[in-house]
């Protein structure tokens, strides 16, 4: 059972009980506030585990060369681009919800902070080299904006899923 069908349940098992307008309304924003917020928690949790995974691989397919890399790329398009009828018999259970959220959040978070890494000029990481930091003192403060704007569409994504 969907989230929308609890939803559609919840809301029709309010309309029964109350007899007016405004009663009816409080009814349906309680149970409609009941029936979504297990499947919101569980995307927000799975859009920060995704954005705490893909971060560092998008990070690294952007500035590292490596072989292999057209590869790892090619992969991580082709997750990206894998319909979501696929993965839609399981998902009504939390953790398998979780699991759908992660199968579609991982390659697009990934591919959102390999979007920002690869613009990144290596004069950036020369100067603060320079200077004696790390190229993780110059990273982590370039990848937070693209990690945040990941874990949002992330979880937008999850939470508007209309399947």
């Amino acid at each position: 059972m969907t989230r929308f069908t609890r939803l559609r349940l919840a809301t029709a098992a309010g309309c029964g009980a109350l007899g007016s307008a405004a009663a009816h309304g409080a009814a349906a924003a309680a149970d409609t506030a009941a029936a979504l917020a297990p499947d919101t928690l569980t995307t927000a949790v799975a859009a920060v585990a995704s954005v705490a995974i893909a971060a560092p691989l998008g990070l690294a397919l952007g500035r590292l060369r490596f072989s292999g890399r057209a590869l790892a790329l090619a992969i991580l398009v082709f997750a990206s681009a894998t319909p979501p009828a696929l993965l839609d018999g399981a998902a009504a259970a939390p953790a398998a919800r979780f699991a759908y959220n992660l199968a579609f959040g991982i390659p697009l978070a990934a591919w959102i902070t390999f979007l920002v890494a690869r613009r990144w000029t290596p004069g950036i990481e020369d100067a603060a080299r320079l200077d004696g930091a790390s190229p993780w003192h110059v990273w982590i403060p370039l990848v937070r904006p693209a990690a945040t704007a990941a874990a949002v569409v992330v979880f937008l994504y999850g939470v508007f899923d209309l399947s």
